[in-house]
């Protein structure tokens, strides 16, 4: 199947669109193909001419929205490694839904998936970062995976939180444990 064929991608759009209206209206666990299918107004065959699953057109649109995040640019006076900001805004603007919560027991699927995109991402920053001296000179190869897990660690415990910190918040928060300025508030 041609990717770029402008009516794979209409198709694609259909079905994800399809999808992300559904999980306005239930949990993840509840929707079947068969909902996306109505929604989208295509047929089965059409569905798994373009997906394996539902779990496949959840991902898809997770990525996407991820990639569509970018990457800060990196700097010196103001060193972002990530756009954490932009995420925590992103999921906080989902009106009607529990953030991520809203995959239910999927929810460890959609954080492996994220530790994966930001690992392939975060090559270059790391780099850049540690030419500046910006970051610990220790190897890249376990500062990816620590810097992906404190997000994930801040993301899990900032769904538990009421009232939740800001986006800005917690973007400060981030790059001050990743860049070393982190001090206690008691």
């Amino acid at each position: 199947m041609n990717e770029g064929d402008r009516r794979v991608r209409k198709t694609r759009k259909s079905i994800e669109d399809a999808f992300l209206s559904l999980i306005l209206e239930k949990d993840y666990a509840a929707i079947t193909i068969q909902d996306i299918l109505s929604r989208a107004d295509v047929g089965r065959s059409t569905f798994y001419a373009h997906y394996r699953n539902r779990e496949e057109v959840a991902v898809s649109r997770f990525l996407d929205m991820l990639e569509h995040l970018g990457l800060p640019e990196p700097s010196e006076t103001s060193p972002r490694l990530l756009p954490v900001k932009e995420l925590f805004q992103h999921v906080k603007e989902m009106k009607g839904l529990k953030t991520f919560a809203l995959y239910g027991s999927s929810l460890s699927l959609f954080m492996e998936y994220s530790r994966r995109f930001w690992s392939k991402k975060l090559v270059a920053q790391t780099d850049y970062y540690k030419k500046k001296k910006l970051i610990s000179a220790i190897p890249v190869s376990l500062f990816i995976p620590c810097a992906i897990n404190i997000l994930m660690t801040l993301f899990n415990w900032w769904l538990s939180e009421n009232p939740q910190p800001s986006p800005e918040k917690m973007d400060r928060w981030y790059h001050s444990l990743i860049f070393g300025e982190s001090k206690v508030e008691l």
